[in-house]
């Protein structure tokens, strides 16, 4: 059994260091580039990996026979509101949110009430 909609997604924290003497010979406008840099791998991660959780959920469905349940209505209701709400901030941000957001809608729409 596979329960869906997940309440959990994998998403490890993301670090980036360097050596402190030479982070401060950086310009301020190269640190602010590798900021910005970081900050947009962050944000694409894990959404890169969610992008392919409605692919991988229908091979397990539709290739392995994994029987699909689903929890209580009055729980999907609830998370699919919060993920709307964060999602249309997180469609503003970068064009990862936007591409994996597509590929969401595109898969759980079997599953899932918009």
């Amino acid at each position: 059994f596979y329960y869906s909609p997940g309440m959990h997604e994998p998403g490890g924290g993301l670090a980036f260091g360097m050596n402190a003497e030479w982070w401060n010979e950086r310009s301020k406008w190269e640190q602010a580039i590798i900021t910005a840099a970081c900050y947009e791998e962050h944000a694409a991660q894990p959404e890169e990996a969610i992008a392919n959780n409605g692919l991988y959920l229908a091979r397990m469905v539709d290739d392995h026979g994994v029987e699909l349940r689903s929890f209580n209505d009055d729980t999907t209701t609830a998370l699919v509101k919060l993920q709307q709400k964060s999602s249309r901030r997180l469609a503003t941000t970068a064009r990862w949110q936007q591409k994996s957001m597509t590929a969401i809608r595109k898969h759980y729409v079997k599953w899932v009430p918009t």
